[in-house]
């Protein structure tokens, strides 16, 4: 059987299958052409956003932010514009000018996010919205050599119609953290004066003092300040401003502050300083006040309780010297008030103030009470009544000052010992200070100052008197002393001056000039102890009196001066001191004590040459009568001296006792020396003298002890026999006394002798000769020149031994 194939006949597609063909392949080609514009439109976008991300915003928007802000009355110059990922612009380099001329910059500022509609831009609107900074650098030119820099700054301002609103601003400026808030209503620009190049230069060494100032300020963190502000960039001088110190511990120049805190407001031109507190570790310092400044007048008020002693590392040395010293029981007290007017119409600057310490010690010395009121009113500084009190005396003064023309008045009363005050007044009172004792009682002091500058105390004039008792000058003890002083061009005076101690009574005028060093005496009697009070006159007078010993104080006559300058090549001194007394004078020379006894005469010092002049006196109980001259010259030229004395009917026992202890020598004296040389140098003598003994014993004299002793066992008792005559004439040179004949006659023998001494080396070289007199003479005068002698050896105890043996 065959099998049929049957083919269906296919119908032609209908038109709604054609419609649904056609749509499906429309769809997929409209899909694909999406996908590839939004493909390309993307592309598109991030083409753009990398262009205005990394080359900036095209010219035409940066005209059109530019403009924008200008309107708002924000005049400002952008360096780079751009755009970031959330569609924000990133103006870098940007610079606020003070007033559309865009000559005068107001600060600086490295980079500012501003947030901005698009849309409302598209429509024309304002568009900024927003600006933000984070962690930028904005500087604030003051002049064109200085400027404030703000670091970390961060902020957001809003711009709303006529005004930004600071949200939130944080800056660090210096040792200070600025937390800002506030409102600023942009209505314009400000009109500022043209600067004066003389106001310029003073505002930057105003500002460099600042920050000197501010970078000795240490802390751990800077110190916060929230400031509050309210302003209109037309007149920024209406502005309304409230910053508050929050209490922050700090230290300035090493000195610690435990807070410091306060409030500061600005209001309708008016600054007030409500409340401002530096705490100390002892005490605080708290101040308040306002100032007018359309009218440039202010005021401060302080009170203070705070322990100085904290203030010393930022005190000038001398002060703070003085100030280490104190210490203090109970705080001390400071308050006043200080008002001042500024400005081209006039200025003036008045403080008034009160100083109360109590219970305070200085160098360990206690004080009850230290008052001092002041008051200044621009051209005098008064302080009426200042008040020191001790337990042991007062202080009372009052004090005024004129600065133009200068003019000085102080007026003082002191029971208090001066010697207190010791590191007050600088070195030259401190040595003065330091010469005086007031062990048992302090003495009394009136007087008054009067003059031109502070600073000059050369032209000052000082009156007063002063009364002590139980004190000492210079080592040098009185039971009392008191005087009129006083001082002009630097010369100390003391008139109708009166000292009285155990032995006698010093009295009269005198001065010391301390720009010369000159002291100056005016008919000034004395009858005391003139070594033991040398001292008080100046360093040179103990070297000139130390040889004139006096048993009991001589009677002293004083006038002229003394140049006290050490080593013055050409010195003015011209002192004459008349000299009369009724007891001895032990002058020592070549080591041997010279009892002068009521000596009468007069010491004389021209320039450097120093003369003592004996015109009545006693030695050895004979009249003495000479003349001592020594020209002043210090080491190592040495002083030259020259004297000529004359002894007359002199002891010669009391000489031989006196000066050799030898008891058996007699007769009476006469003597003349001639002599020059140099102070202390015995090398340095020469001259000439005389020496006679007549009638009396002399051949015991030590020299001639051996030859006596000898001439004894020929001739007895001949060391005791007595001589009519015995006279020598010597020179002195090249450290030895020679004599090229000495005789010594008596009724029985002659003895004719020469030789020299050398007193450096106590060394005896003589010849002596023994002449036999009389009928004995006849005897022995064969052999008479076997009576010959040379000695040799020590003064005292020489070695006489016969020539011809």
């Amino acid at each position: 059987m065959s099998r049929r194939l049957k083919i269906r006949k296919q119908q032609p597609p209908s038109r709604k299958s054609v419609l649904r063909l056609l749509s499906g392949f429309a769809a997929r080609i409209a899909s694909h052409f999406i996908l590839a514009a939004v493909g390309l439109l993307s592309a598109l976008l991030i083409a753009a956003f990398l262009l205005l991300r990394f080359h900036g915003v095209p010219t035409q928007i940066k005209n059109v932010l530019l403009a924008e802000l200008e309107s708002r009355d924000i005049t400002i110059s952008v360096g780079h514009l751009s755009l970031d990922p959330l569609g924000h612009l990133i103006a870098s380099r940007v610079a606020v000018f003070r007033n559309r001329d865009r000559q005068d910059v107001w600060l600086q500022i490295d980079r500012v996010r501003l947030s901005v509609a698009w849309l409302a831009w598209w429509k024309g609107k304002p568009w900024i919205k927003s600006a933000s900074v984070h962690n930028a650098t904005i500087y604030l030119p003051i002049t064109p050599q200085s400027e404030v820099e703000l670091s970390q700054v961060s902020a957001r301002v809003n711009f709303v119609p006529g005004a930004l609103e600071v949200l939130h601003a944080s800056a660090r400026v210096l040792n200070f953290e600025l937390l800002l808030k506030g409102r600023i209503l942009l209505n314009g620009y400000p009109s500022f004066p043209a600067p004066f190049p003389e106001k310029q230069e003073t505002t930057d060494l105003l500002w460099h003092r600042i920050l000197a100032t501010v970078d000795e300020i240490e802390t751990e963190r800077p110190i916060p300040v929230e400031v509050d502000l309210s302003l209109a960039t037309k007149d920024p001088a209406e502005a309304s401003i409230h910053c508050r110190i929050l209490s922050s511990p700090l230290s300035w120049r090493e000195i610690p502050l435990g807070r410091l805190s306060g409030d500061l407001r600005l209001a309708g031109h008016i600054l007030h300083l409500e409340e401002l507190h530096l705490g100390f570790p002892r005490g605080e310092i708290s101040l308040w006040g306002e100032a007018d400044l359309p009218q440039q007048t202010g005021f401060v008020e302080f009170l203070s309780n705070a322990d100085p002693t904290v203030l010393r590392p930022s005190l000038p040395d001398k002060v703070a010297a003085v100030i280490q010293d104190l210490h203090f029981l109970d705080l001390p007290s400071l308050s006043g008030r200080l008002t001042t007017k500024w400005g081209s119409t006039g200025s003036f600057l008045r403080v008034s103030a009160d100083l109360h310490w109590h219970h305070f010690r200085y160098r360990s010395h206690p004080f009850d009470e230290l008052s001092v009121p002041v008051a200044f009113d621009g051209a005098r500084l008064f302080v009426p009544e200042a008040k020191l009190r001790s337990p042991t005396g007062k202080v009372d003064a009052e004090f005024l000052y004129e600065i133009s023309p200068p003019k000085l008045r102080l007026k003082a009363e002191s029971t208090i010992d001066p010697t207190l005050f010791l590191g007050v007044a600088g070195p030259a009172a401190d040595r003065f200070l330091e010469s005086l004792s007031f062990p048992k009682e302090p003495p009394w002091a009136r007087g008054e100052i009067t003059g031109g500058s502070l600073s000059s105390p050369q032209n000052w004039s000082v009156k007063g008197s002063f009364l002590a008792k139980n004190c000492s000058y210079r080592g040098v003890a009185v039971r009392s002393v008191q005087s009129d002083i006083g001082f002009q061009d630097l010369t100390l005076h003391f008139s109708h001056f009166k000292a009285i101690r155990p032995e006698g009574t010093v009295s009269g005028n005198f001065e010391n000039d301390f720009s010369h060093k000159i002291v100056t005496v005016h008919d000034l009697s004395s009858a005391v102890d003139v070594i033991a009070c040398a001292p008080a006159l100046g360093d040179k007078f103990p070297a000139y009196v130390q040889p004139y010993r006096f048993e009991s104080p001589p009677r002293l006559e004083v006038s002229g001066r003394v140049d006290l300058n050490e080593g013055s090549k050409n010195p003015v001194s011209d002192l004459r001191v008349e000299v009369q007394s009724d007891s001895v004078l032990n002058y020592v020379l070549f080591e041997r004590n010279f009892p002068i006894a009521s000596p009468k005469g007069r010491i004389l010092l021209r320039r450097n040459e120093l003369t003592v002049q004996v015109d009545q006196s006693s030695l050895f109980e004979g009249p003495l009568h000479g003349i001592f001259q020594v020209t002043l010259r210090p080491p190592p030229a040495g002083s030259p001296f020259h004297c000529v004395f004359d002894l007359d009917h002199g002891n010669f026992h009391k000489l031989m006792s006196g000066l050799y202890h030898v008891e058996t020598c007699s007769g009476p004296l006469k003597f003349h020396l001639n002599l020059s040389g140099f102070v202390g140098n015995l090398p340095s003598l020469t001259g000439d003298g005389d020496f006679d003994v007549q009638d009396g014993y002399i051949l015991s004299i030590p020299f001639l002890g051996g030859l006596s002793t000898n001439m004894s066992t020929i001739i007895p008792d001949f060391a005791m026999a007595k001589a009519d005559q015995a006279h020598a004439h010597f020179v002195v040179g090249n450290g030895e006394v020679s004599t090229q004949q000495f005789n010594i006659a008596s009724v029985a023998f002659t003895i004719i002798g020469k030789g020299n001494y050398n007193f450096l080396h106590d060394n005896l070289e003589a010849d002596a000769r023994v002449n036999i007199r009389g009928p004995v003479g006849a005897v022995f005068f064969p052999i008479s020149k076997l009576f010959e002698y040379h000695g040799s050896g020590k003064l005292a105890a020489p070695n006489w031994k016969p020539r011809n043996f």
